[in-house]
C-alpha cells in the first residue's frame, strides 16, 4: 500500500497536548527541501505544506479542498467545512499561487480522475492514483521533513498555523484578521495562538508605533 493511503497507527502522545514550537523562515525552508521524491511527489507535498503555513489551514481542512475550491486569479481558496462546519474564504499571496500552479500542472500531467481532492495521490497506475491523501501521512512527512532538515524543534502539521500566526501578529495584523484567517469562533483561541511572542518584542512594537499627526505635541 502506497504511504500516503495508510492510517498509520495512533501517535503515541495521542490526548496529549503540548505547546506548538513556532519555525522560522530558515527552518520552514530547510523542511521545505526534504519533502520527498519523485517530482510528483515533491511537487504536492511543496504545495501542501505551503498552504498549511501560508493560509494557516488545519490538516483536515487542506486534504479536504477540491481543485474547484481554488481560484488562483483572484488569489483565493475556499474552505468549505471548517471547524464547526464554518466556510471562509483565505488570501493567497503570488507564491503560493505560483507553488499551487505547478501542483496542478503536475496534476494534468498525470491525468489524475476528476473529482479526486486537490492534494491526491500520484500512482503510476489508474488504479492507485488520485485517492486521499491520510492526515497520518502528513504528519509523518512533517516529522521526517523536519528530522532530514535537522530542525531540532517539535514539528508537525499543526505548527504552521501557529507559525503563520505569529508571523501575521509581527506583521501588525489585528488579532481580529487572525482570527478571520484561521478561522477561529472565539477570540481567545487566537490569542492563544500568539502566547508565543516574545516580550522583548512586544516592547519593540510598541516603542516602534508613531505619534498620530491630529494630536499636538508639547515637546
Amino acid at each position: 500500500m502506497r504511504p500516503e493511503l495508510r492510517r498509520g497507527k495512533p501517535a503515541p502522545n495521542a490526548g496529549r497536548r503540548f505547546p506548538a514550537e513556532i519555525l522560522t523562515h530558515a527552518e520552514i525552508d530547510a523542511v521545505l527541501q526534504h519533502v520527498g521524491r519523485p517530482r510528483a511527489v515533491r511537487a504536492r507535498n511543496r504545495a501542501l505544506l505551503i498552504v498549511l503555513w501560508r493560509a494557516g489551514l488545519r490538516i483536515a481542512e487542506a486534504l479536504a479542498l477540491a481543485p474547484h475550491d481554488l481560484d488562483l486569479d483572484a488569489g483565493t481558496l475556499l474552505v468549505r467545512h471548517g471547524k464547526g462546519d464554518q466556510r471562509r474564504a483565505v488570501g493567497l499571496d503570488a507564491q503560493t499561487v505560483a507553488e499551487l500552479r505547478a501542483w496542478l500542472d503536475v496534476r494534468r500531467e498525470l491525468r489524475i480522475p476528476r473529482g479526486s481532492p486537490l492534494f491526491c495521490t500520484t500512482a503510476r497506475d489508474a488504479a492507485g492514483r488520485g485517492r486521499p491523501v491520510k492526515a497520518s501521512y502528513v504528519r509523518g512527512l512533517v516529522a521526517e521533513a523536519a528530522r532530514r532538515a535537522r530542525v531540532d524543534k517539535r514539528v508537525h502539521p499543526h505548527g504552521f498555523r501557529h507559525t503563520v500566526a505569529i508571523e501575521l501578529l509581527r506583521e501588525g495584523h489585528s488579532l481580529v484578521h487572525i482570527q478571520k484567517v484561521l478561522g477561529h469562533r472565539d477570540l481567545a483561541t487566537t490569542a492563544r495562538y500568539v502566547d508565543h511572542l516574545l516580550p522583548l518584542e512586544a516592547v519593540e512594537m510598541m516603542r516602534g508605533r508613531h505619534w498620530p499627526a491630529a494630536v499636538r505635541r508639547s515637546a
